[in-house]
């Protein structure tokens, strides 16, 4: 065993916990989408349990950490910490020696609405951030692989500039991209973005040794070492693997390595999210091809009659003009728009409503324009139709969205979080089905390089 090799087994050693275990942290765990998604992923590659283990999350929303202390979990996961990521230490996190880091940073400097001068590295949001680049730079050992999402145009900030130069300087490979669960047949809206980025096969990144300082060669993001990797301008690469900062993807479609991953019969990737009750038919004419229909993620354990009282949108909300911005959907359509935190409070680009024809009663042209995207609607002088259909509206349940974003069926929120605060939470989270499906790739494709299961052979 050479010396390079030898060190790599090193990292992994570190990387696996008591029991073989890989640990990871969660930072800006939010109520907790990436521990979620890290345990379906997970499942999906054939690991049990057993086999990882979050080791600690940050977070300073004390209801959300609640809300992920509150998940029913085997063995139970910590509560999440509200100590200030501004406060961790170099020695903090070589302490965990974990293998994988998950992040959400806050998204508010990078948002379009954000159109101050403090945006971006000038906003105090972000003074977190750059902290944990600052230390990710600085660690002798720093994880094997990193995930993280933001929101789309984050991938244009001085912040995410920053961010890969660090992953360049230290020796990781990235992808990156903007995605949204519709390219997965999944019906929401929800484009974010995203970098999967993991430490170069066969060098320790560009330093010697993995520590500041050195002269390792891999500053340049070239391929040096064994297993190197082409820079991006020695030509296009083959989609699939990491590479060394390759361009956004943007596609309309996704990209070859999960679209191709998808369509094999031994995917890791999820198939789509069916919420379906134990015993009941399938949607007639519903394909494995076929984006999914609303009408399979809707709460079957309450009451009709109940979630209609509850969450109707009230008729004098329908009377106002600034109604015709609310995007509709019905039971059987197969796309519904971003939940954001505002969701129940705004109308406008906050999320989708429920219409239920049994309920409308109106005449066919009437509910073509209904559903139609706000954009797309006919108007006439008269703006009063909305208020006709006062009844026949509804907000989603928190539950609903959720299960829109793809957390489990166990998942819960406890009974003192309140519907407002509930859509306020999961506005802030991400779309659990989304980051499956990359850490499923992230962790399989370091598999396919002798990864997981080189960590295996070399720990015994």
């Amino acid at each position: 065993m050479d010396g390079t090799t030898t060190t790599i087994s090193r990292r992994r050693r570190r990387d696996k916990g008591e029991g073989g275990r890989m640990k990871a942290l969660e930072f800006y765990s939010g109520i907790g989408g990436w521990s979620e998604a890290l345990e379906l992923a997970m499942r999906q590659l054939g690991r049990g349990k057993e086999d990882v283990q979050v080791s600690a999350s940050f977070e300073i929303n004390l209801m959300a950490n609640d809300v992920y202390a509150a998940q029913v979990k085997d063995p139970p996961r910590p509560r999440p910490t509200a100590r200030l990521i501004e406060s961790l230490t170099v020695n903090d996190l070589e302490k965990q020696a974990v293998a994988l880091w998950m992040l959400s940073p806050p998204c508010q400097p990078y948002t379009r609405n954000n159109k101050t001068e403090k945006r971006d590295k000038a906003d105090s949001r972000s003074a977190s951030f750059l902290h944990l680049c600052a230390l990710l730079q600085s660690m002798a050992s720093p994880p094997g692989y990193i995930a993280l999402e933001n929101v789309e145009g984050f991938e244009t900030s001085e912040c995410c500039a920053l961010f890969l130069s660090v992953l360049r300087d230290r020796g990781y490979e990235v992808w990156h991209g903007v995605l949204s669960p519709a390219l997965f047949r999944w019906p929401n809206e929800r484009p974010r973005y995203y970098a999967l980025a993991r430490r170069g096969r066969g060098r320790e990144g560009g330093r010697e040794g993995g520590r500041p300082g050195g002269d390792g060669g891999g500053g340049g993001g070239g391929g040096g070492g064994e297993g190197g990797r082409r820079s991006p301008a020695a030509g296009a690469e083959e989609e699939g693997t990491l590479r060394v900062f390759p361009p956004v993807w943007r596609g309309k479609t996704l990209p070859p390595f999960l679209a191709s991953a998808s369509s094999s019969s031994t995917s890791p990737v999820l198939p789509p999210f069916s919420l379906k009750e134990e015993g009941e038919e399938a949607v007639e004419g519903e394909g494995e091809g076929e984006t999914r229909q609303i009408r399979e993620y809707l709460e079957h354990d309450r009451g009709r009659e109940g979630l209609w009282s509850t969450y109707a949108v009230p008729p004098s909300l329908l009377a106002k003009p600034s109604a015709w911005c609310f995007d509709i959907v019905s039971p059987t359509s197969r796309r519904s728009s971003c939940f954001t935190k505002s969701y129940f409070k705004f109308i406008r680009g906050t999320g989708s409503i429920l219409y239920d024809k049994t309920r409308g009663k109106k005449g066919e042209e009437e509910e073509e324009i209904l559903i139609q995207d706000p954009s797309k609607r006919r108007f006439e002088e008269d703006m009063g139709w909305q208020s006709r259909f006062a009844g026949a509206l509804r907000y989603f349940t928190p539950m609903e969205v959720a299960r829109l974003m793809h957390f489990p069926s166990s998942f819960a929120f406890p009974a003192h979080v309140s519907d407002k605060k509930c859509y306020e939470l999961l506005g802030n989270s991400l779309h659990v089905g989304v980051a499956t499906e990359l850490l499923v790739w992230l962790l399989r494709e370091d598999e396919r390089d002798g990864g997981m299961e080189g960590w295996r052979a070399v720990e015994g």
